[in-house]
């Protein structure tokens, strides 16, 4: 809408004005009922605020003339296209309240969609449909804006505001739709590294519990072995200190046996020279 808002938008607020006064001058000039010459004048004097851009004080007499002629097609384009021009100066001016500019777009929209639903001429329903659809433009219904924008080119083609407006909410929706998918794969992907991230948190739980599986299991089976080798440690003990009093007392033998030896082989000696000298 950021077009819409600038210069452009006001030219075709006015082109609505001027299309909502001519199209009451032309049905005032029709002869009636003394009621339908009261409705004509509730009218013209809407008409006169609303030409002179007064358009809260043509609200009034807008809606007096709807209600002495509810199935006036312009009747209703006119107290709906009042509306939404009134909504849209007071938005330029700064004074509205978003919630009091959602109802009075909705009541123009409603009044101007009566309207299509009453008027058969299509250059009338032209207009009116392009002013349906720039109340939906102005409240960012970009879908319904556009069908709306459609409807008028159907029935006047060579309207080349309604088509640029068009050509505006196309472009618009395809942007929404460029920004909504590239929002989605942000969260596509955002959601991709956390599942990549837990996955590689698990993975490294998983690989910190082998490991202390495989520390406590390499413990265990040191224990076993220590276990298993003190018995076998404590029996070599055994046996080298059997081994080492069987040594010393088959030494202590040896021993006594060569001191015997010793003492034979004196004797033998001493008798010897007993007898050379004898």
């Amino acid at each position: 809408m950021k077009k819409l808002e600038s210069k452009y938008i006001y030219i075709i607020l006015l082109v609505i004005a001027v299309v909502a006064v001519c199209y009451s001058a032309v049905a005032l000039v029709m002869e009636g009922s003394p009621m339908l010459k009261s409705m004509r004048e509730h009218v013209k004097s809407g008409n006169e605020f609303h030409k002179d851009s007064l358009y809260d004080k043509a609200i009034e007499p807008y809606r007096r003339a709807m209600d002495m002629e509810p199935q006036n097609p312009m009747t209703s384009y006119n107290s709906g296209t009042n509306l939404l021009l009134k909504n849209y100066k007071d938005i330029k001016d700064n004074i509205a309240d978003p919630e009091v500019v959602a109802g009075v777009y909705k009541d123009a929209n409603a009044q101007l969609l009566t309207a299509a639903e009453l008027e058969e001429k299509k250059e009338n329903l032209a207009s009116i449909y392009h002013n349906s659809g720039l109340v939906y433009h102005l409240t960012d219904s970009l879908e319904m804006a556009a069908e709306a924008y459609k409807e008028s080119l159907r029935n006047n083609p060579a309207d080349h505001e309604t088509r640029y407006n068009l050509a505006v909410v196309l472009h618009q929706l395809k942007q929404n739709q460029q920004n909504q998918q590239d929002q989605q794969n942000q969260q596509d992907n955002q959601q991709q590294n956390q599942e990549q991230q837990q996955q590689q948190n698990q993975q490294q739980q998983e690989n910190e519990q082998q490991q202390n599986k495989d520390q406590q299991q390499q413990q265990q089976e040191q224990q076993q072995n220590q276990q298993q080798q003190a018995p076998a440690q404590q029996s070599e003990e055994e046996m080298s200190k059997e081994n080492a009093e069987r040594l010393l007392e088959a030494a202590m033998q040896d021993e006594k046996a060569v001191l015997e030896k010793v003492k034979r082989d004196k004797n033998k000696s001493a008798k010897g020279k007993l007898e050379k000298n004898w």
